[in-house]
């Protein structure tokens, strides 16, 4: 067993968790969160420490980290702990769910979290320290830029790009072969059609600004 850490305490650490214990072969070693106090249990696992600790956990042999930040308003807050995590040095992992159907010719980079029911199809590209969340589809040859989130219920055309920090909310669409620019916001349930503007909030259907 490969013991982790876990950085974070909320509802995504205790999503990230359940997730590593389905797929077996890691011990959570347990939480490492500034925000919690010590002691603070989520799903049975403790906090032990802040961000102080991260060099104590990786002179103890604890080499592994899973970023258990989420949440639609924290896409920077999350990119900042994951590059953190491993200037520090830390091995950050990448889970995925056994019930999650990702194609053996797509990639998905180093700390992203793929949930339960998410479909990630041929040739498509995920990039680092992204969160694809439950029921999420990414279509063949897509391209999902690091550090964003899918969330539940969302779909990624065939072919389209999504830029890095975007965030594609809940049961939104985009189409395929569109662009969705860096830190852009599509709203739950927009549908994009056209190309849209990076840092750009858009909603309804089809999708405006």
């Amino acid at each position: 067993m490969t013991p982790v850490v876990v950085l974070g305490s909320g509802g995504h650490a205790a999503v990230v968790i359940e997730i590593l214990e389905a797929m077996g072969g890691y011990e959570i070693a347990g939480l490492l969160w500034d925000d919690d106090r010590p002691g603070h249990m989520v799903l049975g696992h403790r906090v032990i420490g802040g961000e102080a600790d991260w060099t104590h956990a990786l002179e103890r042999g604890v080499a592994h980290a899973a970023v258990g930040l989420g949440g639609w308003t924290d896409n920077a807050a999350r990119r900042d702990l994951f590059l953190r995590a491993r200037a520090a040095g830390f091995q950050v992992v990448t889970p995925i769910h056994p019930d999650a159907s990702v194609s053996p010719s797509a990639a998905v980079g180093p700390g992203s979290t793929v949930c339960a029911g998410v479909v990630v199809n041929t040739g498509a590209v995920i990039g680092d320290d992204v969160i694809l969340a439950a029921g999420a589809t990414v279509e063949h040859d897509a391209r999902v830029g690091d550090h964003t989130l899918i969330s539940n219920g969302a779909h990624i055309g065939a072919a389209a790009t999504i830029g890095s920090g975007a965030v594609i909310a809940i049961g939104a669409v985009v189409a395929g072969r569109v662009t969705v620019g860096a830190d852009a916001l599509v709203s739950a349930g927009a549908v994009v059609v056209d190309d849209v503007a990076p840092g750009v909030t858009v909603r309804g259907v089809p999708a405006r600004s």
